[in-house]
């Protein structure tokens, strides 16, 4: 029969349980330290956790929805800008392509929330990497797109 593999990691959890820092199930500080003999003045202090305010919890989850915000508003000027000034074809075009990234953010958003790919809780850099997700695909289809169009159907 093999030997399972040795955790590296025993002995360090090992001393701790010996210093009382980390308790087994059921065992109070206080009956750790005298077990251990060691004096309650040394005894080490329970650990009390932290409560997090409301913006170290959601606070990049909040600046990505009000970054989105911010640019769906930008966007949404300079769009109806330039939509006076396009020809029907043009504008035929630009409701395609805008639909068409509205549909693939909201199938990205839909892919994240159901299938978690991040894990249960998000970080910075995964709203960045989400960011991308929702900009360069797009970007990418849209400039061969217009390059085939420039180049073979003119």
């Amino acid at each position: 029969m093999a030997d399972s593999p040795r955790n590296p990691y025993s002995s360090v959890h090992e001393q701790l349980i010996a210093e009382c820092e980390v308790l087994p199930t059921g065992v109070t500080r206080e009956e750790c330290c005298e077990k251990q003999g060691i004096p309650m003045i040394e005894c080490p202090e329970a650990y009390v956790p932290v409560e997090r305010s409301f913006w170290d919890r959601h606070g990049a989850e909040v600046g990505m929805i009000s970054g989105i915000i911010i640019a769906l508003i930008i966007t949404s000027i300079f769009a109806a800008r330039w939509h006076k000034r396009a020809s029907r074809s043009q504008r035929r075009s630009a409701t395609a392509v805008l639909i068409g990234w509205i549909l693939w953010v909201a199938g990205v958003t839909v892919v994240v929330l159901l299938f978690q790919p991040y894990g249960s809780r998000m970080f910075e850099s995964d709203y960045i990497n989400m960011a991308l997700w929702f900009t360069l695909p797009p970007l990418l289809f849209l400039s061969v797109f217009w390059w085939w169009k420039r180049f073979f159907k003119s």
